[in-house]
């Protein structure tokens, strides 16, 4: 997992999961496993593990009053063609709590015309959207409209410049504004440093992600920086 931050309060308030693989030679990231995954038609079955995973891996959290939000990546293509629609089943037992996101990319296209239904579906079982990587990719505000998004990432991109005050980096409040359009949260990736903290805040944004917090961390090491950065801990 990797935290994803209050960046007011500097607290974890969640965690986006990412997928790692490792054969008997060395770990594979992503962008090695993902094309393979995609050419072999298994993108449901992987996704459908991640999920067992973090039902799994989280049933012992203890959380109070508050909530724990979890980031899943999923594939456009499942939500199109309507697996997406069997994680409501494997997330039925999961703790009220516990508050699932599922995390679209925009590098693959959604059908949206006809994804409406589909993510209504999951919104009335308290599943929420994410759109990954906002702004560079497919999506725009009048489709976007059309679909109950609660989450919109700001791409690492962006906020790599936004100390320099770059071109790109001044789209940020548009993104922002768009977000307000929606009634959706901001989450910007990538944060490295202090500074992109305290420039994202002037904008209004409220979460963050990236190596400024932590690292993408092992399970067992992510409970530990979890216990010691927020006000959730795990049963014995």
């Amino acid at each position: 997992p990797i935290s994803i931050v209050g960046l007011k309060s500097g607290k974890v308030i969640g965690c986006e999961l990412l997928a790692r693989f490792e054969d008997k030679i060395s770990p594979l990231y992503p962008d090695e496993f993902i094309p393979i995954v995609s050419e072999l038609d298994m993108s449901w079955e992987m996704t459908e593990h991640l999920i067992l995973q973090a039902v799994e891996d989280f049933k012992d959290i203890k959380l109070g009053d508050t909530r724990f939000y979890i980031s899943i990546n999923v594939f456009p293509r499942d939500i199109n063609n309507g697996n997406i629609l069997k994680g409501i089943m494997l997330l039925k037992d999961i703790s009220p709590n516990i508050q699932i996101c599922f995390e679209v990319t925009e590098d693959e296209e959604l059908h949206f015309s006809k994804v409406g239904n589909t993510l209504e579906a999951l919104s009335k079982c308290a599943i929420k959207i994410s759109i990954d990587d906002f702004g560079t990719g497919y999506s725009n505000l009048s489709q976007l409209k059309l679909l109950d998004i609660n989450t919109l990432k700001i791409d690492k991109s962006f906020v790599d410049e936004v100390e320099t005050g770059s071109i790109r980096s001044t789209l940020i409040p548009n993104i922002v504004s768009i977000a307000d359009k929606l009634g959706a949260n901001i989450i910007a990736e990538g944060i490295e440093n202090k500074l992109q903290v305290k420039e994202l805040l002037k904008m209004n944004i409220e979460f963050g992600q990236g190596w400024h917090y932590s690292k993408a961390l092992p399970l067992k090491e992510f409970k530990h920086y979890l216990i010691n950065n927020s006000d959730y801990t795990f049963d014995e």
